[in-house]
């Protein structure tokens, strides 16, 4: 399948773009008709290149998104520029009831509020990348689990980023996420 994600000519095979799919799609356990809210958490904190445009990250996600928007599912975009979540110091969950910043309270109700997870992330040094695991280190595993996820892994380089997407499987089994299997 061959897309251009605003002037960045890519190649996404189908099988990887029909998996994510089909696995949001089937996410919701009831027979429920009713769309997905998915939280699509970001992993590219780069805002320059090369590449140019810098952050290929935001168009990879915005793929995504559409393709899962024209499911009919609802897109929440969490993307680590925009949070600006420090370095894991504490976790969401090791404060006490209404003294976590704000902005770390409201991130974990957004989460917490998805039937999904979509997590997009570069390949760094054989990795994923570091901004995206430092937000899952911010929440625990009541937030994430037995909700299903999917990685959508990118790079510039050959192995086209499953390396970084099998470094974040045991993260995300950790956390208690439910993960299609490799094939």
């Amino acid at each position: 399948y061959n897309s251009t994600l605003d002037g960045m000519s890519a190649i996404l095979p189908t099988r990887l773009v029909t998996t994510v799919l089909l696995r949001c799609q089937s996410a919701r356990l009831s027979t429920s008709t009713q769309p997905l809210r998915i939280a699509l958490l970001l992993g590219s904190t780069r805002t320059e290149g090369p590449p140019k445009p810098a952050n290929v990250g935001a168009r990879v996600g915005a793929f995504a998104a559409a393709a899962l928007t024209g499911l009919g599912h609802t897109i929440d975009t969490v993307d680590p520029i925009v949070e600006e979540l420090p370095l894991l110091v504490k976790p969401q969950f090791a404060y006490a009831a209404g003294k976590a910043p704000p902005s770390l309270d409201a991130l974990y109700d957004r989460l917490l509020a998805a039937d999904a997870y979509v997590m997009v992330t570069p390949e760094y040094n054989h990795a994923p990348s570091p901004a995206l695991v430092n937000i899952l280190n911010h929440f625990g595993s009541s937030v994430f689990s037995f909700k299903p996820s999917a990685i959508v892994s990118y790079s510039q380089g050959q192995w086209g980023g499953c390396r970084a997407a099998v470094g974040l499987r045991p993260i995300l089994s950790e956390l208690g996420e439910m993960q299609p299997r490799c094939s």
